[in-house]
């Protein structure tokens, strides 16, 4: 069955000789793998079309039970050239798109995957278009791990219920009392920061504007979300210790 469907690639990959393999999030099939003949030799056309983060259109024989499709022919949708030429951006756009693949799969709940579909495919496109890595970053990951049921809890202490916050733990899932918190060691959160990790937690993407008014940077906000992958997900984020990196380097806010 020759199938045209769109993707967006999460990475590449050399392959024998002069191919590439694809890493391609599809609504229809979920994550694939598509192999993409010739496209490492200097006479190809599709050198463009097939680098990550970039939208597509594919054409493939999908047969069932299978995990590696030949790719036939692909054209471009969305290119953002940013996400190559800023560096912050393009570790940005791995970060989210390793989260994508580790929380995607073939043949998955069109539900799930076109949840992830959309919103990769909006966070990529506000990344290319210059908004802060760092609001779009925590969005994102606070989004998909609501999703998933992850999400930290952020409206009363996760352990006693009381409606106060007083510190934020990742290991316990979420707010914690001055009491409970205490007797666990964690240390306080100012109410600022409680405020602002709040506050990613219950927007989406469209409140970018607002967020971007009111958060300087949400750099702590992102190793806190990471560790809520790690601890209740068992999800190792490779690509956060160099974006982690590169924020140390060059601080990311309000340009």
């Amino acid at each position: 069955m020759n199938d045209k469907v769109r993707g967006i690639i999460l990475k590449q990959s050399d392959y024998r000789d002069s191919s590439v393999l694809l890493t391609v999030l599809t609504r229809e099939y979920g994550r694939i793998s598509l192999i993409a003949q010739g496209a490492r030799k200097p006479t190809s056309k599709n050198a463009r079309s097939l680098m990550p983060y970039t939208e597509t259109e594919f054409n493939f024989d999908y047969k069932e039970n299978k995990t590696i499709f030949r790719m036939r022919s692909v054209s471009t949708i969305a290119f953002y050239r940013r996400l190559y030429e800023d560096l912050d951006a393009s570790l940005a756009s791995a970060l989210l798109c390793e989260v994508t693949d580790q929380l995607t799969a073939e043949d998955q709940d069109h539900q799930q995957t076109e949840f992830f579909y959309d919103l990769l495919q909006e966070a990529l496109k506000m990344l290319g278009e210059g908004k802060r890595t760092d609001i779009v970053t925590a969005v994102f990951l606070a989004n998909v791990l609501e999703h998933n049921g992850m999400g930290p809890a952020v409206d009363a202490c996760v352990l006693c219920e009381k409606p106060e916050a007083y510190s934020i733990s990742p290991e316990d899932g979420g707010f914690l009392c001055r009491d409970c918190a205490e007797k666990a060691g964690v240390r306080p959160y100012s109410i600022q920061e409680l405020r602002q990790f709040r506050l990613i937690n219950k927007a989406s993407l469209t409140h970018y504007d607002i967020l971007a008014d009111r958060i300087e940077d949400a750099g702590e906000d992102i190793e806190l979300l990471v560790r809520f992958f790690t601890l209740h997900g068992g999800i190792d984020l490779r690509s956060y210790e160099l974006y982690k990196r590169m924020r140390i380097v060059e601080p990311q806010g309000v340009k």
